[in-house]
């Protein structure tokens, strides 16, 4: 009785928590389909600089044509002219100031949001300083100060070593001491501030003003490469000394002003890598858009015609515009379609990579100024969307391991590699978890580039230090972030395997399933119907209905790439099944001829045919019936026509 009593609350329970489980993927999948809307049109550079917030940037520099004319229209600190730089930093700052003044088409400019300050982001110390001032008279104070950034170590260095603590550098170490130490050469980097006009008294007391300011801090990640520049807006509270008789102006201390913002601004090349990363993006987006809607219909069998040869242009044509039925299909969702579509994944991942460092330039500075008690929600969604474009790079990791081990550890059959399933989620629950740690990797750079020290040109002269493109402070991340990334998702597929064990061994006993993991490039399997064992208690089986099918084989042919494998021992099975038939014939004839009396017709319920799906050498999907013999096309849309259920074995 208790075991009775207690049977339906399981079930309730198990129904209640498959139906949590739903919601909760297509919440997530569509709070991520959010995030790419967002992704497409708040960080597109390129319509962020046609918007042109950013040229509010280019004001302490819109009278000039070329740097050096800088000397002369600001008061510069002493020994901290634009005629004081390293002929790099020089060479840097007259690159960012002409492609602001001219608003180059070779650079983007845009704004980037304005934020809180406070005692971390303090950037006023900067201007303690003496400069030339005459008073009475308008006075614009200025400053450049160029540096390189020297880093030491790796994020492996740092968790398994105490290279953090141990043989540091300090600051006034010359360039030896620091190579000496296992430091080398990753940034150069040129601050430069502007004050907008303010006059002075003629006293020799401490004067008290609020000025307002410009920064354009210029950076490049390898010696003569294009600079791109922080841009700022903020207010100082200076603290004035000034004395007449050496016409000179003493800034005694420099503070942020309490409650005061930051408005941030930034350039990026705009260079033909970013081109093809966009046209990648936009690609991806429309035929992803396009497939989907696809999808939405039902799609006619495809049947080889022998006579008529299939053209590039048809293949390409019919990942869009496929021939189909006027019948609705819910084979598959988008965000489905999108994390499984090899189309999708490898334009839009392609794009991503090609696009990694201005997303991780952006997205840390952001982070600067952002991290205070209350982050700003709209720079947070920002930040967030740039860090679920990798999601597309985890799917594009596995597309093409797939890939690569079918090429090189060619299967004799399909369901025969063991490794190959370690390339797939079961469900997108997985696929989720594996893009909870990529919203940490801007801080993993950071982690990475956490060992550093600056060596300005107060120390020693800067020209005939080279940085190298390898040790630049992003590109000496790339084999850390594909380490993390590797690790992240061959991570949680030991997970999804360890806990769905049994899930796993009963995908290979199907011929549907077996398709999905072992024979095509896809990723997921929770699109598939769900899998049952047959009466006969050996046979898995898994029910669908006709015009889904005749989707997915569309979708297996169009949006995946399948790699051809025959069926284990298709040819013996099916010499084995034509056996039974031919004996079962027999037995038939017999026991009519030996009827001696008329009998009673008995109705019997045909039995039910099991169906079978399978790939030729030339990679086509067939569908063969309980004979093992193919199911051609015009049979097939009958069964589409009723939609009728099939039962794949």
């Amino acid at each position: 009785m208790r075991s009775e009593s207690t049977e339906p609350l399981r079930v309730r329970l198990a129904r209640a928590s498959d139906t949590l489980h739903w919601y909760a993927t297509r919440l997530f999948g569509s709070l991520v389909v959010l995030l790419l809307t967002v992704d497409a049109v708040v960080n597109n550079w390129s319509l962020n600089n046609f918007l042109g917030g950013g040229f509010f940037f280019l004001t302490p520099v819109g009278g000039i044509g070329a740097a050096y004319e800088l000397d002369t229209e600001y008061s510069f600190g002493h020994g901290r002219a634009i005629a004081n730089l390293s002929d790099v930093g020089y060479w840097m700052t007259n690159v960012s100031v002409s492609h602001l003044v001219t608003k180059s088409k070779h650079m983007y400019t845009f704004t980037a949001g304005e934020f809180a300050l406070t005692p971390s982001t303090d950037l006023c110390p900067i201007f303690q300083g003496t400069y030339s001032a005459s008073a009475g008279s308008s006075i614009r104070l200025a400053l450049a100060d160029d540096a390189i950034s020297f880093y030491r170590g790796h994020a492996m260095d740092h968790f398994f070593t105490n290279d953090q603590t141990t043989s540091l550098a300090t600051p006034g170490m010359s360039s030896a001491d620091l190579f000496s130490l296992g430091y080398v050469p990753g940034r150069t980097s040129v601050d430069k501030r502007f004050t907008t006009p303010f006059r002075i008294a003629n006293t020799s007391q401490l004067q008290h003003l609020v000025v307002p300011y410009f920064r354009i801090y210029t950076h490049n990640f390898c010696t003569g490469c294009t600079p791109i520049a922080e841009l700022g807006f903020s207010r100082c509270n200076l603290t004035l000394g000034y004395s007449d008789a050496n016409q000179t102006l003493r800034v005694v201390s420099s503070a942020f002003v309490p409650g005061s913002t930051y408005k941030l601004g930034v350039t990026m090349v705009n260079s033909v890598v970013g081109v093809v990363s966009l046209v990648a993006k936009l690609a991806a987006i429309m035929l992803g858009i396009a497939g989907f809607l696809a999808s939405r219909r039902t799609v006619q069998w495809f049947e080889v015609d022998p006579s008529t040869p299939d053209s590039v242009v048809a293949k390409v044509l019919r990942t869009v515009v496929p021939k189909y039925f006027p019948f609705p299909s819910h084979a598959l969702s988008y965000d489905m379609f999108c994390y499984n579509s090899d189309v999708f994944v490898l334009l839009y991942a392609s794009s991503v990579l090609l696009d990694l460092q201005n997303c991780l330039l952006y997205v840390g500075r952001i982070n600067v100024y952002n991290n205070a008690h209350v982050p700003q929600t709209l720079p947070l969604l920002t930040t967030l969307s740039l860090s679920c474009r990798m999601l597309w790079v985890n799917c594009a990791i596995l597309k093409v391991c797939k890939i690569l081990w079918n090429l090189v550890v060619h299967a004799e059959y399909n369901g025969q590699s063991n490794v190959m399933t370690f390339f797939n989620f079961s469900s997108v629950t997985y696929l989720y978890l594996s893009a909870v740690l990529l919203f940490f990797i801007p801080a993993f750079v950071e982690y990475d580039n956490s060992v550093t020290m600056d060596l300005p040109k107060s120390v020693e002269s800067l020209d005939g230090l080279r940085v190298e493109v390898v040790h630049g402070s992003y590109m000496r991340v790339a084999v850390s972030i594909l380490y993390l990334l590797l690790i992240n998702v061959f991570g949680v597929t030991v997970i999804d395997h360890a806990i769905n064990y049994k899930y796993w061994r009963t995908l290979r006993n199907n011929s549907l399933t077996r398709q999905t993991v072992y024979n095509s490039s896809s990723i997921l399997c929770d699109y598939l119907p769900p899998l049952e064992n047959h009466d006969d208690g050996v046979t898995t089986t898994t029910s669908i209905r006709a015009r889904r099918l005749s989707t997915l084989q569309w979708f297996f042919m169009s949006h995946l790439t399948c790699f051809g494998l025959p069926a284990k021992d298709l040819y013996v099975k099916k010499k084995k099944t034509m056996l039974i038939h031919i004996k079962a014939a027999r037995t038939f004839r017999n026991l009519t001829a030996q009827a001696a009396e008329p009998t009673t017709a008995i109705d019997e319920e045909a039995p039910e045919e099991l169906f079978t799906i399978v790939q030729d050498g030339d990679r086509v999907i067939h569908l063969l019936d309980g004979s093992f013999a193919s199911v051609g096309s015009a049979a097939f849309n009958t069964k589409v026509l009723r939609n009728a259920p099939m039962t794949i074995r």
